[in-house]
């Protein structure tokens, strides 16, 4: 079962337009082009900034090259399985999150993306972390 993201409110429509874009499931998914990406071996600092570990950096760019691949290839519908490991879960998510929504603020393709989870539990912290995305995205440096 897909589940789409918290919908924008009226105000929000700026900041919040890539989130109509994006799905979240657990399991399975039909989509153009799937891709499996998992969280590299975690040592970092958990109490770090986001983008201030070598492991954040990894990751993010695992998402980058994911999307800026379904770009160039015209991808309509991308399902990005993500595997979190020993990786901070929550760091993981916000990571994914930001990345593929700034993403979706200068490029057209691809036109939609379902994060997909082994896990129920994977899927409902990724699903909290987008509902609290004005909270951690709005601060100067994540």
């Amino acid at each position: 079962m897909s589940t789409a993201l918290p919908q924008p409110s009226p105000a929000d429509q700026n900041m919040d337009a890539p989130v109509l874009r994006m799905n979240v499931r657990v399991g399975t998914c039909e989509a153009d082009t799937q891709v499996a990406i998992s969280a590299p071996p975690w040592h970092g600092d958990e109490n770090a900034k986001l983008s201030d570990t070598h492991e954040d950096n990894l990751w993010a760019w695992s998402v980058v090259c994911a999307l800026n691949q379904a770009e160039k290839d015209g991808i309509l519908h991308l399902a990005l399985n993500l595997d979190f490991k020993d990786f901070p879960k929550q760091r993981a998510a916000q990571i994914a999150f930001g990345h593929v929504h700034g993403h979706f603020l200068h490029a057209a393709f691809p036109e939609r993306v379902t994060f997909v989870f082994a896990t129920q539990a994977d899927a409902d912290l990724f699903q909290r972390v987008a509902q609290a995305r004005r909270e951690w995205m709005g601060s100067p440096r994540r």
